[in-house]
């Protein structure tokens, strides 16, 4: 059988290609379900997925498409909700603001979901562009009623490139909500422990290392700050440091400039000690 002797990796080759244009009905579940086997295990049973498996039998390429795009929607908002959707929303600014799975349906597009995923580190750059192609394979075929019929070996490409980027992706680690670290750094509880900092802090996308940064910064150059907030910011500071982009470093050298006119002897002082810190 030509499912025992295909390999995903290979569906692009001009040979499969003509040999998948000699398949029998017979082939095709088994084809699909070979290529569906390294899809996690916890979506394996998504129903996105069984309905596409349901059509290809019968020949509904345009519905299996259709069908497996929405279960690669499904799991980037799942990974999306996961990771953090106060990010996602700072990264998108989409109106209202996402708060909920269902907002996404009602909010949304396809292309601010993956731009947005890819902003806030749930897929890479590669993903990225890979997901854009394999939405517009989903537009024209399941979109568009007058488009030509889609073949076997389109439908198994725009597969494989979803269980490549998506489906076979585990969820991303989640991201730290800034107002509540900032707010623990600010009391006893908080944990001076290196690498427990180190991971919230690594994983965290540029746009959240801007913020946090310059917040630690406004909040310890105030003379209010507790000694709670300032110890644990001379802790943090060095670490975050490390992985911040050098554009972010040499905005936060800068607001020391802004300080010096300002006259505030205290702030100047704490100024310079941050930046001598880092």
């Amino acid at each position: 059988m030509l499912v025992d002797k295909i390999m995903p990796n290979e569906l692009a080759s001009p040979n499969y290609a003509a040999e998948l244009a000699k398949i029998q009905p017979s082939e095709i579940r088994p084809l699909f379900e070979k290529v569906l086997s390294s899809v996690r295990d916890e979506v394996a049973d998504n129903p996105y997925i069984i309905e596409a498996l349901r059509v290809l039998p019968v020949g509904g390429f345009r519905s299996a498409i259709g069908s497996f795009w929405n279960a690669v929607v499904d799991d980037l908002r799942n990974k999306i909700i996961h990771r953090s959707l106060d990010l996602f929303n700072k990264a998108t600014k989409i109106t209202p603001a996402i708060k909920t799975y269902e907002d996404f349906q009602n909010h949304v597009s396809d292309d601010q979901l993956i731009e947005g995923a890819y902003e806030i580190g749930v897929i890479g750059w590669e993903a990225s562009k890979v997901l854009k192609h394999a939405k517009e394979t989903r537009h024209i075929f399941d979109g568009h009623p007058k488009s030509s019929e889609p073949s076997v070996l389109k439908v198994l490409v725009m597969m494989e490139d979803c269980i490549k980027y998506v489906l076979n992706e585990p969820y991303p680690v989640q991201i730290i909500d800034i107002d509540e670290y900032i707010s623990t750094m600010d009391s006893q509880a908080f944990d001076r422990n290196e690498i427990a900092a180190a991971n919230a802090l690594t994983e965290i996308p540029e746009i959240y290392k801007n913020e946090l940064t310059n917040r630690l910064f406004t909040a310890y150059v105030d003379p209010r700050a507790s000694s709670f907030l300032r110890s644990n910011t001379e802790f943090v500071t060095p670490i975050l440091w490390c992985v911040l982009p050098k554009a972010i470093k040499l905005q936060i050298v800068r607001r020391v400039d802004q300080e010096i006119p300002k006259g505030d002897a205290i702030r100047t002082k704490h100024a310079f000690d941050f930046v001598t810190l880092v």
